[in-house]
């Protein structure tokens, strides 16, 4: 409904979920005319556009995203030659109630994104959201459930790591802190890292050239960039520091996973850290079969096509294990972040 308003399913109602304190979709999505006020780029390839949606960027929460669809033009869907029929998912970067605006971040990988890609400020584009199960940092109302508690790691591959940018900022304001594990190199690590600094700062034993980032105060933090190749390792050597509890890194003798010392800090303590990764398929295989062994409570982020995004299509089904052996749920839905014991990938 252009303009703002409720969606509705496939029957016409609004497409209703349960409650926030759960991590379940909150409210029905809103549907509006959203402008575009800026876009940069933030590695090659990978563009950042900003849009003015004030409702949405009010209820946007960590792991949420947004379906767009592009311009029509005077001819109606279809009509731009290349436009997607379809919306796209794309996750939200960050968001501002203040402003009224969220940030989205993609790859240009085909038309549609090349299209969204060249919109100037002051062009529209259809914007459904938010959208997906949100993560709980605090309470959101007296006597909701316990927000997310204890340390909080962020494993990304590359450009992924946007996904969990708003996670970040809110879980810091919340008092928590958070630790970001960045699988990169070269001008991508160096572009996608100084975008995080103003966050985290680099982990002791960063690589020289990385930038050097803010100091976010009491709130601990650490920026950790390695290669793509080592990020398997350095993990494990991470998490196995962390099960010492003591400080340094007991065992692990490769020069090139000092950084990991840094990393597992921020997650020792009293309370089990959470781990959050995203990435593509392999990569969140391998996260899968790491975290396995060790007492740290893991979740995945789960790409899949969504021609809806709202749950009514069934096109984005995962399968996942539960008592009773295998079912499919919806990473619109119950996703997209699933727990990395249940999800089958």
């Amino acid at each position: 409904a252009p303009g703002g308003g409720r969606a509705s399913g496939a029957a016409g109602h609004a497409v209703e979920g349960p409650g926030e304190a759960t991590g379940e979709v909150t409210a029905p999505p809103l549907a509006t005319t959203a402008r575009v006020t800026g876009r940069r780029s933030l590695a090659p390839g990978i563009v950042a556009t900003t849009l003015e949606a004030p409702e949405i960027a009010a209820a946007a929460a960590p792991l949420q995203f947004v379906q767009v669809r592009l311009p029509a033009g005077g001819g109606g869907y279809g009509s731009v030659p290349g436009r997607p029929f379809l919306g796209r998912p794309f996750s939200i970067y960050d968001a501002d109630a203040g402003s009224g605006r969220l940030t989205i971040v993609y790859r240009v990988v085909g038309p549609g994104t090349e299209i969204l890609a060249g919109l100037e400020p002051g062009a529209t584009v259809e914007l459904l959201g938010p959208l997906g199960r949100p993560v709980p940092v605090v309470p959101s109302r007296p006597g909701a459930p316990p927000a997310l508690a204890g340390p909080l790691w962020l494993v990304a591959w590359s450009w992924k790591v946007a996904v969990f940018r708003l996670l970040a900022v809110r879980a810091l304001a919340a008092g928590i802190p958070v630790t970001v594990l960045l699988a990169a190199e070269g001008e991508a690590a160096r572009v996608l890292a100084a975008d995080w600094a103003p966050l985290v700062p680099p982990a002791p034993g960063a690589r020289p050239g990385e930038p050097p980032g803010l100091d976010p105060g009491e709130v601990g933090g650490h920026l950790a960039i390695v290669p793509p190749a080592q990020l398997p390792s350095f993990l494990a050597a991470a998490l196995d520091r962390d099960d010492t509890g003591g400080n340094g890194m007991s065992g692990v003798t490769d020069p090139s996973l000092d950084g990991a010392a840094g990393f597992a800090t921020t997650g020792a303590g009293s309370q089990r850290p959470r781990l959050f990764a995203a990435g593509p398929r392999p990569f969140l295989q391998q996260v899968q079969r790491i975290v396995r062994k060790h007492p740290v409570d893991a979740f995945l982020v789960v790409d899949a096509y969504m021609p809806c995004g709202y749950g009514a299509c069934l096109g984005c089904a995962v399968p996942v294990r539960d008592g009773a052996g295998t079912r499919y749920v919806r990473a619109c839905r119950e996703g997209r972040w699933f727990a990395a014991g249940e999800v089958i990938l």
